[in-house]
């Protein structure tokens, strides 16, 4: 949010822009307020780890308004990106299976595996094709 200098007086325009990109950071930081609490009340770790993605891509969105394009994509790429892999990699791996079997109740869909499988190669060579 950008002061107004002394030579600048704030119009009413201006102070509807000000208006408009206080409530954006408000919306925002609600948000990445919102996420975290979701993060301590969860049950389930997945659910824990998906509102830190929550969390962090909100806070992502706060460096974009403050100006802080670079902090932004760094907090996107390795928070986000690298170190959640991570954790629900880890999640994935120490939760244990339930000792109950499982019922299969739709079969008949491991069948269209292989058509879509080859409607996908399909697509693939379609696009590689079109740009040479």
């Amino acid at each position: 949010m950008n002061q107004p200098t002394d030579g600048e007086q704030l119009t009413e325009g201006t102070l509807l822009s000000h208006l408009l990109e206080l409530r954006d950071r408000l919306l925002r930081a609600v948000v990445a307020v919102a996420s975290a609490l979701n993060i301590l009340l969860q049950r389930n770790p997945l659910y824990s780890a998906l509102s830190l993605i929550v969390t962090l891509a909100s806070l992502s969105a706060l460096y974009v308004t403050l100006q802080a394009q670079f902090l932004a994509a760094i907090q996107i790429v390795v928070y986000a990106g690298a170190i959640m892999v991570l954790f629900v990699f880890v999640i994935m791996l120490l939760n244990e299976p339930k000792d109950q079997p499982q019922i299969e109740k739709q079969k008949w869909l491991r069948y269209l595996a292989i058509p879509f499988a080859g409607l996908l190669i399909a697509e693939m060579f379609y696009v590689i094709r079109s740009i040479k």
